[in-house]
């Protein structure tokens, strides 16, 4: 993060040197923030294993085989721990530790609800699971697909119709509870409907997509310092913002594809990423 924020440093007017940038500048870790959630998680499920073991049968077959059934459980647990965090919190007020931001602190269990519905699933083995290829998800598909845009329509007339003040996001606005609902409906269905339209068309494998997927993680870590300073360096062009937008796009992802496959031919490094 510190040298991803070292151009917003720049754009300060402060004194351009590295030294005074390291001593007075205050970092937090941004994008980062998710790796902190993300640890937390997988450290409850190492836990969750070493106390149970890796059982199959953690949850209800029906919810694993029955994709209805899954939306259904997504959608109630989800707003079980979405709903009171977000009365208490407001939409947008974000929880940190020092420079270490934890999240939004309105979604940290409506997060946990969607990770460990992937490990339930994935205990299980995928093609004993409605995620199989020639499963009931694949082949009702086109289901999924005209439910997206209607809960993405209603998202966004929520996002409209409700006054959200910025300058308070700690502030629970009027018709909190329609954001909340909207915003668990919108999620389950995408993610269902994403899920779908892969099962269904998506059979083929590529070199360059294994490669990609190997790397995806390393990419994430490292892409934003390539994201900013590509930014900086484009702010003095005429290009048209479109332009930049895609110019952007492709160096950090070349970069960062390239980055991560060069760290993880480090064996050591290669065993976390």
């Amino acid at each position: 993060m510190p040298l991803a924020y070292y151009p917003s440093f720049l754009l300060t007017g402060a004194e351009g040197d590295v030294f005074s940038y390291w001593c007075g500048w205050s970092w937090i870790s941004g994008p980062a923030w998710f790796l902190s959630m993300l640890l937390g998680f997988n450290a409850l499920a190492a836990l969750a294993f070493s106390v149970v073991g890796p059982s199959r049968n953690a949850v209800p077959e029906v919810f694993v085989t029955q994709p209805g059934a899954f939306f259904f459980a997504l959608i109630t647990l989800s707003a079980l721990g979405l709903m009171p965090m977000l009365a208490l919190f407001g939409p947008y007020t974000w929880l940190n530790w020092h420079s270490i931001v934890i999240g939004q602190a309105s979604r940290p269990l409506f997060y946990a609800v969607y990770f460990f519905a992937g490990v339930a699933v994935g205990a299980r083995g995928l093609e004993t699971t409605f995620l199989r290829y020639t499963g009931p998800l694949s082949r009702r598909w086109w289901v999924w697909l005209m439910a997206s845009p209607i809960a993405g329509l209603l998202l966004v007339v929520t996002l409209v119709s409700i006054k959200i003040d910025a300058s308070r996001p700690w502030m629970r606005p009027a018709g909190w509870w329609l954001l909340g609902c909207s915003t668990v409906l919108y999620s389950a269905t995408l993610s269902m409907a994403f899920l779908a339209l892969f099962l269904r068309f998506v059979h083929t494998r590529h070199a360059w997509a294994d490669n990609l997927s190997d790397n995806a993680y390393g990419i994430y870590l490292v892409h934003y310092p390539f994201v900013v300073w590509s930014q900086y360096a484009l702010l003095g062009s005429s290009l048209p913002a479109t332009t930049k937008a895609l110019v952007v796009f492709g160096v950090s992802l070349g970069l960062g594809w390239g980055t991560s496959v060069v760290l993880r031919s480090i064996p050591g490094v290669r065993a976390v990423l």
